[in-house]
């Protein structure tokens, strides 16, 4: 017997091709037999219905076409043989992005996963807030205007929605909010600062149908309190993260890498191992909304070097089980530390993560407004009470700007002996290049490129 996966979601793109919630994409014939697997959970059926369809190929040669195909889709945990194996996850292809865009050229119908910004109030003061979030009262969304904005995505067809902020634990309606999500079949993430989890509210959480959440940690103790500016936050996080991993929700903790972090990352690596946490996440500081203003806190080359011989080391450690997910920098930075083969090697585990802003992914503000990626500045595509997100996500010219930028021919990337070469995958897309106010042209203004432009290029 064959089942699909419950977990899985997909959907055709152009009536080519099938693109999964994994962010997988299949051919034709690859949407055709998971649709036909959905009916029909007989190998012999299917088989039987592909005969039918495909009269003038030999049975044979189609059996063992099916067959192989089969195979493929039980080694990614798309399908199985037996229904005791729902638990398993699907495993995501990690050259998703290299596939959209080679495929389908950056012409998705909808995103893969939309990001909702419920609120921009918050209970602590992070000194890298990208989007300054506020302590105190401020005109936000009401309950029905985010269903009728969680009804859109649902409609376009998006996989997954992520509840975040400020601090989405703010708003009482969450619990409402994921629930409703769950009925329109969306898969449903949470991106909390963890100060409001205990016991009870990750119950709610659970039973109002959360898949997913991922909880920011920067730091062992102090280093993190002062990071995000609140004393005994660490401790606070830290406690709930054991009910966390007992649940069966998907848990990861997302890190941002600071200057204080560098002498302090083997420790807390060593104690998101010990506690249990599968996946952690190393995002480099950005420079947007606090963090423009705290921008003395943001690692340099030297720094960032550091950083990733520090995952490294503790990556090759025989006793741990920590899944790390590595900044997404240019190539240099990696070639002078770890070395070029294994930058590659990490590139192919899924371990570097690609620029999906405007490609496979979208943000919505407090206020409506769509934008590429939280991370994305004044680049805002429209607002979804004035235009729809079909019509924004397809027709924008913000979004449409975005994927056509070639960062190969744009300085100071034109200029350097990698990217001729095609070997490096450039970092975030969104951050550097930023509309004037006339939203005319593109201008840079990504340290990360810049530093590794004057750094690298002149040794």
């Amino acid at each position: 017997m064959l089942y699909v996966n419950p977990k899985i979601k997909w959907r055709w793109e152009n009536e080519k091709y099938v693109i999964l919630n994994t962010c997988m994409i299949l051919n034709k014939t690859g949407g055709e037999l998971l649709d036909t697997i959905k009916l029909y959970n007989s190998k012999e059926k299917v088989l039987n219905e592909f005969r039918k369809k495909y009269i003038n190929i030999p049975f044979e040669t189609l059996k063992c076409d099916v067959e192989k195909y089969i195979k493929s889709l039980l080694r990614y945990n798309i399908i199985f043989e037996n229904v005791d194996n729902f638990k398993s996850s699907p495993m995501i292809d990690p050259y998703y992005l290299n596939h959209i865009r080679d495929i389908l050229g950056n012409s998705l119908s909808a995103p893969i996963g939309i990001a909702c910004e419920i609120t921009n109030k918050c209970n602590i003061s992070c000194k890298h807030c990208c989007v300054d979030a506020v302590n105190g009262d401020i005109n936000e969304l009401t309950t029905e205007q985010w269903k009728y904005i969680i009804d859109q995505i649902s409609e376009n067809r998006v996989f997954v929605i992520t509840f975040t902020g400020g601090e989405a634990l703010l708003r009482e309606d969450v619990f409402d909010l994921i629930k409703y999500s769950k009925e329109k079949k969306l898969g449903t993430s949470l991106l909390t600062n963890g100060s409001l989890l205990n016991v009870k509210t990750l119950e709610k959480l659970i039973n109002s149908g959360l898949d997913s959440i991922s909880i920011s940690i920067d730091g062992v103790g102090e280093v993190h309190d002062e990071f995000r500016g609140t004393n005994g936050l660490y401790k606070k996080v830290i406690s709930i993260i054991p009910q966390i991993v007992r649940s069966n929700l998907n848990f990861g903790v997302i890190t941002v890498l600071h200057k204080n972090i560098i002498n302090n990352l083997y420790n807390l690596l060593q104690s998101l191992n010990d506690l249990g946490v599968k996946n952690v996440s190393l995002a480099y500081y950005r420079l947007s909304g606090r963090g423009s203003i705290n921008n003395i806190l943001r690692p340099n080359v030297d720094d960032y070097k550091k950083i990733i011989l520090t995952a490294w080391d503790f990556e090759n450690k025989a006793f741990h089980t920590l899944n790390i997910k590595y900044p997404n920098l240019p190539i240099f930075y990696y070639k002078d530390t770890i070395g070029e083969e294994n930058y590659y090697k990490l590139i192919k585990k899924g371990k570097i993560g690609l620029c999906g802003a405007g490609i496979v992914g979208a943000v919505i503000t407090p206020n409506g407004d769509i934008k590429p990626c939280d991370m994305s500045g004044n680049i805002i595509g429209g607002n979804i009470f004035d235009k729809d997100l079909k019509y924004i996500w397809e027709n924008d010219k913000i979004f449409k700007e975005l994927r056509k930028i070639d960062i190969y021919n744009l300085y100071p990337c034109n200029k350097c002996k990698m990217n001729h070469e095609h070997k490096c995958h450039q970092g975030c897309k969104s951050m550097p290049y930023q509309f004037d106010i006339n939203m005319n042209h593109l201008h840079i203004t990504d340290y990360i490129r810049e530093e590794c432009f004057n750094t690298f290029n002149k040794k």
